[in-house]
């Protein structure tokens, strides 16, 4: 298998171990453990490596060995696609280290948790591969040992299979075929189930050679040679045709005897005039070193392929390049509509207290003086005070007007991240949420009780780290700020700013909670859909 293959592979396994995080436990950690990986699902490798870090010293205090090892392999993950190999392997070091000296293999026996299995079959292969790469066979070779001392207790197939694709690579130049041999058996099957038929076909002519070279059996009792054949047309890599070709004209008989439907055609090296002919070689040493090379030779269009990849990846990063200028061009003229609103609602309201209120208030005043308080002077009274409650329910900043409540919010995350030293970080959830729904005077209380919280927690806790969180279904709005503040005896978070969080949140009939832990403390707002409707 190449390498790129491997990563992708080892990439679902870590994806889908965020994801099954969630039905573990509800604790607040693995909630952030689950959004740093769709952090890292939308390329933002530096953003996962800061909350990874962040994650990984909580992790460290609870003790939770197998959050550590997951936030390790997250940050391999990072490391590898930045083009740093040789510290996403350390990760992955780090990520074993951790899951042997806390016995994950026999914490998973014990429970049968796919997390663990996942966890350390995606550190092994990944390791095994990158020493494989640099020529360290032995070292290779001890980390793929390792890991197959999981496949027997993994239950699910497609693991095994992209699991025993990279191990088997390594151990068959490790020359380990004892250890090898029952398993690929057992994963080529597999692989077949799976539709996965390359990596079948590599397992197979894996065993073929063993079989023959190895166990010295006939070429017609070589179930794997049939089999082969029977999946060929349907092989999409060159590699694997080649190398199961090359490996069968090794061992069947290549005379005018033999049956047309069991021949197969003859593969022949056009590169070089001087290649043995594999027909009357002996050696199976010999034969091996002949595919290696052949190998070797496609491995030229394999580096043709790559360099056609890598000017395929520089034009995606300069698309990036080119999106993240148009975005930061609108966030400009978004800013510049900001500025220009509340000018104009200045304006109007300030022609609106003087035009309006301030010459009513006038008249009641000469009113009073001049007759005292009589029905007409009541009267211009109700109205001067019905026309300040209008002006204050339309004070509603002029950003509700050109962007939803999730702009907004994410627009305030980065404009004070940083204050006062402290880190904001901002997620939505799910992508495709239609805040568009939720009307100006509904997400303004959003907002406010949003800013409070975060205020609090600056003033009151001394917070480094603010994380705000909004979902939206189709029951319910849900926000979380949490931070990882230090609130002192005197200074509760319940006692400071409740009654304004708790009278903005009863304006969109929501609910206000506060929890304290160790790590800091969370307010979660919550409010039904139908609340959030504009006719309520």
């Amino acid at each position: 298998m190449k390498l790129y293959t491997k990563h992708i592979a080892m990439l679902l396994l870590l994806l889908l171990t965020a994801t099954q995080a969630m039905g573990r436990t509800d604790s607040l950690l693995w909630v952030e453990i689950k959004q740093t990986s769709m952090i890292y699902q939308q390329g933002l490798c530096d953003s996962t490596l800061s909350q990874a870090r962040r994650l990984l010293v909580r992790a460290e205090e609870l003790d939770d060995a197998l959050a550590q090892a997951q936030l390790h392999n997250l940050m391999a993950f990072c490391f590898w696609d930045q083009g740093d190999q040789h510290t996403a392997a350390k990760e992955m070091q780090r990520c074993v280290t951790i899951g042997e000296a806390n016995n994950f293999i026999g914490k998973t026996v014990k429970s049968r948790h796919d997390l663990y299995i996942t966890t350390m079959l995606s550190a092994y292969s990944l390791l095994s591969a990158y020493y494989k790469d640099h020529h360290q066979l032995e070292r290779a070779a001890d980390y793929a040992k390792r890991g197959m001392e999981w496949i027997p207790i993994c239950q699910r197939a497609s693991l095994r299979v992209n699991s025993l694709s990279s191990f088997s690579e390594v151990l068959m130049a490790h020359k380990d075929y004892n250890l090898i041999y029952e398993p690929m058996r057992q994963g080529a099957m597999d692989a077949l189930g799976l539709k996965q038929v390359d990596i079948a076909m590599m397992m197979i002519t894996y065993l073929i050679n063993i079989e023959y070279g190895v166990m010295h059996r006939k070429p017609e009792d070589i179930l794997w040679i049939k089999l082969g054949e029977k999946i060929l047309p349907d092989v999409k890599t060159e590699t694997a045709k080649i190398t199961f070709l090359a490996t069968t004209k090794l061992t069947l008989p290549q005379d005018e005897g033999t049956d047309e439907v069991t021949r197969l055609p003859e593969v022949r090296d056009t590169t070089n005039a001087n290649a043995p002919d594999i027909a009357k070689t002996d050696s199976i040493q010999t034969r091996i070193e002949y595919i290696q090379l052949r190998n070797e030779r496609i491995g030229i269009v394999g580096s043709i392929l790559a360099l056609a990849l890598l000017v395929f990846v520089l034009y995606i990063l300069w698309q990036r390049y080119q999106h993240r200028k148009a975005t930061q061009k609108a966030e400009q003229q978004m800013e510049e509509r900001y500025i220009e609103g509340q000018e104009n609602e200045r304006t109007r309201l300030a022609k609106e207290l003087h035009d309006g209120i301030s010459n009513q208030l006038l008249a009641v005043e000469m009113k009073l003086n001049e007759e005292g308080l009589t029905p007409e002077t009541m009267k211009l009274l109700n109205e001067s005070r019905e026309q300040v409650r209008r002006v204050s329910h339309e004070l509603i900043p002029p950003e509700f007007e050109h962007a939803t409540l999730n702009e907004v919010i994410r627009n305030y995350a980065d404009s004070i991240n940083g204050i006062h030293q402290c880190e904001i970080t901002y997620m939505q959830t799910p992508p495709d949420a239609d805040w568009t729904e939720i009307p100006p005077t509904k997400a303004l209380e959003v907002y406010r009780i949003i800013q409070e919280a975060i205020g609090n927690a600056l003033k009151h806790a001394g917070a480094t780290s603010v994380s705000i969180g909004m979902h939206l279904d189709e029951e319910k709005l849900k926000v979380l700020i949490s931070d990882n503040g230090t609130w002192k005896d005197d200074s509760k978070p319940a006692g400071i700013g409740t009654r304004t969080l708790n009278q903005r949140a009863s304006f969109i009939n929501g609910k206000i909670e506060l929890f304290q832990h160790q790590f800091g403390s969370t307010v979660q707002l919550t409010v039904n859909r139908q609340n959030l409707q504009k006719n309520v």
